[in-house]
């Protein structure tokens, strides 16, 4: 297990938080939508198809969803799955478990053990693979 929290970001490397995600998914389906850093006044009464109080309530929800339960963990062809996968050193890339980070958004998402079994590590793809498009610290020769 790595030494330190980390966030688990399922969609890459091109947007910044799960409000970005949200906010380009909506503007690609043509939906308006307050600016992402647009000041609330108190009172304010906003003037799009999703407003400020649905962003945040979309956000939330999608923030909340649980993965899946696991399923099977006692089955035969599952532990033998299992061992192969630890045995193989699949391990040293996907690492089984990660403890997410301390969150000030929701305590319900701070500091979780979780079992990903997942690859979160940028890749560095080569020249042949480059889209040269740079997100946050990775090159455009680096994917998720």
């Amino acid at each position: 297990m790595p030494d330190k929290a980390c966030v688990i970001n399922t969609w890459g490397i091109s947007k910044g938080s799960m409000s970005h995600r949200i906010r380009d998914d909506l503007f690609n389906v043509g939906a308006s939508i307050p600016k992402l850093f647009q000041s609330r006044r108190h009172g304010a009464v906003d003037d799009f198809e999703v407003s400020s109080n649905q962003l945040d309530l979309i956000e939330f929800y999608s923030s909340h969803l649980a993965v899946p339960a696991r399923r099977n963990h006692d089955n035969e062809k599952v532990l033998v799955g299992k061992k192969i996968f630890y045995e193989s050193g699949c391990t040293s890339c996907h690492t089984p478990k990660f403890i997410t980070s301390k969150s000030d958004y929701s305590s319900a998402l701070s500091e979780q053990l979780i079992w990903p079994y997942s690859d979160f590590l940028l890749h560095d793809m080569g020249d042949g693979l480059a889209d040269d498009s740079r997100a946050f610290k990775a090159s455009g020769r680096e994917w998720r």
